[in-house]
């Protein structure tokens, strides 16, 4: 890939072959050959292995051939070609979960052929067949144009059901399905399996080179599998633990409490924040590390490799639902306060609402615990009753450790919310298609639950349940709300 691309000319001056070792061995030419060799090296003029930004500059390259290929958006004998950006976001009257959230659309309505490049290999996709073989003629002639190599040998038939690539395998038969091959999933779980044996042995003293090679490994997993990265930072923390500037957990250490306060205070106010003063200064800890042969296993790597071994079980590899193949959503929304708790769960049906009270073992625990517990309890319900099948679920809450729990995999200053996340994952790997939890705050002008506001990660995306289910007449109450007794 590197040779296809040239060298940038400030660098060519300083990148040369050594030609001295190279000789003509062909006895007509050999004397004149040698005349006209007047130098020891010759000027190289393309991208090669050994510089560090090469990469870098070749995938940057491949992407503006990706953009050159895209050619005129508004040119409706251009394959690529579309009219408008539809946004298909959560909580809209017309959400549809078995489309993108964002999607280029075509003047005709169908979505437009898009080019998905993997550091040199592409893959076009397509509303159809014929298409699908446009985008992909197109693509292909830029390339050429541009004398990039294009291997027609590896061209394939435009299917629903392509095979391996970028280390996932697609489906769009009936659903979209990603999933990995049985032997990508076998060595999944043998290095899992080995990372569990390597704790077991002494986790004091585990061989730092073998974790890189693992963490390397499974980093290319969860590009398949997502909810997987949440459970890696322990090999993060345990890999880099040794370096001066952590804690005995393996976190980064503060060094000015005065400074974060302040750059919290910017934060807040929305200025600039100083990011240095989070971190340990690097002439303080020195410039020259050199890495241990073995590390001791940290707090985080024991709780995540049991996270794994979980995720991981069974011999065939776990098939993730991308996308629903039917028009069924759900919003769970749950709240826990003081000895009793309360949930519901709105679809195209209505609204079920449940509310009881804490057993004596659980009113003693936190607040934060016992809001997640709610939460986790009735989708694990709802799963086991089949309600969730070939659906999206959207979980409302305001309570923000959870939220940063699911999405983390772990809380430092609770176990027992990490257990139900852990919880809540096993159960919706295999039966809920796609989850959200999304943290909601409530209109001040307003000042009901009933005119919630949904963001995810802190960006707001849509004003959702505007309808007021209280208004409704107490005939309709009873049909949709079920009061249940704990």
């Amino acid at each position: 890939m590197f040779l296809c691309f040239n060298l940038g000319l400030n660098l060519r001056k300083y990148a040369g072959v050594d030609i001295t070792h190279m000789r003509n061995t062909n006895p007509e030419t050999q004397e004149e050959w040698e005349r006209g060799r007047v130098r020891r090296f010759e000027r190289w003029t393309r991208n090669f292995m050994g510089m560090k930004d090469s990469p870098y500059r070749s995938i940057q390259l491949m992407l503006v051939t990706k953009w050159m290929a895209y050619g005129d958006r508004l040119d409706k004998d251009n394959p690529y070609q579309w009219e408008r950006v539809e946004l298909n976001l959560p909580g809209s009257e017309d959400y549809d979960p078995t489309l993108p959230w964002v999607m280029k659309v075509r003047s005709d309505g169908h979505l437009a052929c898009e080019i998905y490049i993997y550091v040199d290999d592409c893959r076009v996709t397509g509303w159809c067949k014929l298409e699908c073989w446009r985008a992909v003629r197109k693509l292909s002639t830029i390339l050429n144009y541009l004398g990039l190599q294009d291997a027609f040998r590896k061209r394939t038939e435009p299917v629903i059901d392509p095979g391996p690539w970028a280390g996932s395998v697609t489906s769009t038969a009936l659903m979209v399905l990603v999933t990995v091959t049985i032997e990508k999933w076998r060595k999944t779980r043998a290095l899992v399996e080995e990372l569990d044996l390597m704790i077991r042995q002494n986790s004091r003293k585990i061989p730092r080179n073998r974790l890189e090679q693992i963490r390397g490994f499974l980093n290319y997993v969860t590009r398949t599998y997502r909810w997987l990265s949440s459970y890696i930072k322990g090999l993060h923390l345990t890999i880099d633990g040794w370096r001066k500037d952590r804690d005995m957990d393996g976190y980064r250490k503060f060094v000015n409490e005065a400074a974060i306060k302040e750059a919290e205070k910017d934060m807040a106010a929305g200025r600039e924040v100083d990011l240095d003063a989070f971190r340990v200064k690097e002439e303080v800890v020195g410039k020259e590390q050199k890495p241990p042969e073995f590390v001791e296993g940290k707090a985080r790597l024991l709780s995540d490799v049991a996270a794994l071994m979980k995720l991981t079980e069974g011999d065939t590899p776990a098939v993730q639902q991308s996308r629903v193949g039917e028009l069924l959503v759900a919003y769970l929304m749950g709240d826990a306060s003081g000895d009793g708790f309360g949930n519901g769960i709105w679809d195209s049906k209505g609204v079920e609402f449940e509310a009881g009270n804490w057993k004596e073992e659980l009113k003693h625990k936190s607040s934060n615990f016992r809001e997640s517990n709610n939460l986790v309890t009735k989708v694990e319900a709802l799963a086991d009753e089949g309600k969730l099948k070939d659906r999206e679920l959207f979980i409302f809450t305001d309570n923000t450790t959870f939220e940063g729990t699911f999405y983390k995999g772990h809380s430092k200053s609770s176990k027992e919310i990490t257990e139900l996340i852990l919880r809540l994952r096993a159960k919706s790997m295999v039966t809920l298609p796609s989850k959200s939890v999304l943290s909601e705050y409530w209109s001040s002008k307003v000042g009901q639950h009933s005119y919630g506001k949904l963001r995810v990660r802190g960006a707001q995306i849509h004003s959702v349940l505007r309808k007021n289910v209280t208004d409704s007449k107490p005939a309709q109450r009873e049909e949709h709300f079920k009061h249940i007794k704990a």
